[in-house]
């Protein structure tokens, strides 16, 4: 896409008026608002043929109602030798169903690879096809356009889209792990080289949660206990990233020391928690700080029994006493993976502020609602990349304690 090019599908003010509704066909309602009793309503608008490539940027301002906290908005590109849409969106936007409007800001860049590889292909678009929620309800489509950065420069978002997903390619460069990411990996830029790491074999995992997609979870690279990370050398990764990890597991204070120290200077941790808001944790008390403090002096059996008994009760909804019991020893005898602590921003940031006794900085802390879930994500930078004067210096001083060694 030229720099200075802008794309407007719906234009402000213009509504949907230039597309056309297929069928079944929602119902049209006053001041832009359709309503649709079917799943995903959709719409349609031929374009002169026009080459998308090159990166660009989309501005979304839409609003909907349903039944769900959010929807999805999805979009589908066609080209000119294409007889139908691809069954892979080029756009699958998280919208939140508050009734009302949001900005959304999306660079291609940063979507997921899948989407991105789209947008690659995309040199001659002859039509676009719109999904505006993904459940009955109502909606109103105020906007959309692609440009470049140049040319949407100056106009910000009112909601985050994607968040996740910008952050890394803010952060994260060169060679890193993450750590059980099973059917949810993160999109990380190009360039970025991931190895993934869980204690089980994709067979394992797979027999191990059966309620999850088993065609989407991804092949670990690594076997390892993700607390410890034994197999990994000391300074050796420019980043570990952890999405809802660190409440699965049995010590977080020294789980986080490790993933520190799995990272040269100036290495990064990316690391994601849910809020106890959740629903597997809304019942349940947020951790105390000195309960983690407990958890990293020793291992205490009774407290995984008790945290397995809470698990039955509040995720699995198993209250009968001895049925509760019985339950709890079988996850325990699993070794499932449950939510042994629960958080909440304070006590991530106690957290964070121990990990800063380990020689990490603070980057970045924020919190935000994805997809119904408030998730706070922490930044991490170990130590500080030493430049190549104090690099030179350090070994300048080595060679001399060995030449003094020697005398």
């Amino acid at each position: 896409m030229q720099e200075d090019a802008l794309l407007e599908l719906v234009a402000p003010g213009a509504a949907l008026t230039a597309w056309q509704a297929l069928a079944p066909r929602p119902i049209g309602e006053a001041e832009g608002w359709w309503r649709s009793e079917h799943e995903a309503p959709r719409f349609e608008r031929a374009l002169p043929e026009v080459d998308l490539r090159g990166g660009p940027v989309l501005v979304l301002e839409t609003a909907a109602r349903t039944a769900t906290p959010f929807t999805y908005l999805r979009l589908y590109l066609r080209g000119r030798d294409e007889a139908d849409y691809p069954s892979q969106p080029a756009l699958v936007l998280p919208v939140r169903a508050d009734g009302t409007r949001h900005r959304y800001l999306v660079p291609v860049a940063i979507l997921p690879r899948a989407m991105r590889s789209i947008w690659k292909r995309a040199q001659a678009v002859t039509s676009v096809l719109l999904q505006p929620i993904s459940e009955p309800g109502e909606f109103r489509v105020d906007r959309i356009a692609i440009g470049s950065r140049k040319r949407l420069a100056g106009i910000e978002p009112t909601e985050p889209a994607f968040v996740r997903e910008a952050l890394a390619a803010k952060y994260l460069e060169g060679r890193g792990i993450e750590i059980g990411a099973l059917q949810d990996p993160l999109s990380l830029p190009e360039d970025v080289h991931v190895d993934y790491v869980d204690r089980l074999s994709k067979s394992d995992l797979i027999a191990h949660y059966p309620e999850l997609p088993a065609g989407m979870l991804v092949e670990p690279t690594i076997l390892d206990d993700g607390e410890r990370l034994g197999t990994i050398r000391s300074g050796s990764l420019g980043f570990c990233l952890a999405n809802h990890v660190l409440e699965h597991v049995r010590d977080p204070l020294g789980t986080l020391r490790h993933w520190l120290r799995v990272l040269e200077r100036g290495g990064i941790a990316y690391v994601t928690v849910p809020d106890r808001s959740n629903r597997f944790d809304a019942n349940r008390q947020v951790t105390t700080f000195a309960h983690l403090v407990d958890d990293a002096r020793r291992r205490w059996p009774e407290r995984d029994h008790e945290h397995f008994l809470e698990w039955a009760r509040h995720a699995q909804g198993v209250v009968e006493p001895d049925a509760l019991e019985r339950r709890a020893r079988e996850l325990e005898a699993m070794d499932y993976s449950i939510h042994f602590h629960v958080f909440d921003r304070p006590l991530l940031e106690r957290v964070l502020e121990r990990a800063c006794e380990y020689g990490a900085q603070i980057l970045e802390l924020t919190s935000f609602d994805r997809e119904g879930c408030l998730e706070h994500i922490a930044i991490l930078r170990r130590g500080k990349r030493r430049g190549l004067v104090h690099r030179l210096v350090g070994a300048m001083r080595r060679d001399a304690r060995a030449a003094r060694a020697a005398r």
